[in-house]
């Protein structure tokens, strides 16, 4: 087609909590950010506020794209920090679906822990 051509973010995610060494690489455009994040937004039903997505530039330079990925990374990693957007969603998104049950059941373990201390 003739569209107009458009950028795909590549972002490394690793998952260093879940204990497991693994990195890879996903592959986004700046649209499927936005749709992620209003997703969320409807999951949440407002509950949480969102990070906002780094603004869209008019000229597309090589300055632009590269300061806009760091802003999508940091977006990520604000996401990541919100118990209430850790949703499938956003596993699907980050193709992180196994890792993020992991990170889950282990912190249910830790909260039960926390408990159990508590009680004792």
């Amino acid at each position: 087609g003739s569209g107009s051509p458009y950028v795909n973010y590549v972002i490394e995610v690793s998952a260093p909590r879940s204990g497991l060494n693994e990195s890879w690489k996903i592959e986004h455009r700046y649209s499927d950010f936005d749709s992620l994040r209003h997703n969320l937004i409807t999951e949440t039903a407002g509950s949480a506020t969102l990070p906002p997505l780094p603004k869209k530039h008019i000229f597309s330079s090589i300055e632009n794209t590269e300061n806009r990925k760091d802003g999508l990374c940091a977006f990520l990693n604000d996401l990541l920090n919100i118990e209430s957007a850790r949703s499938k969603t956003l596993a699907t998104f980050l193709q992180a679906t196994e890792v993020l049950t992991d990170i889950e059941s282990q912190q249910q373990e830790a909260d039960e822990e926390e408990k159990m201390s508590m009680l004792s």
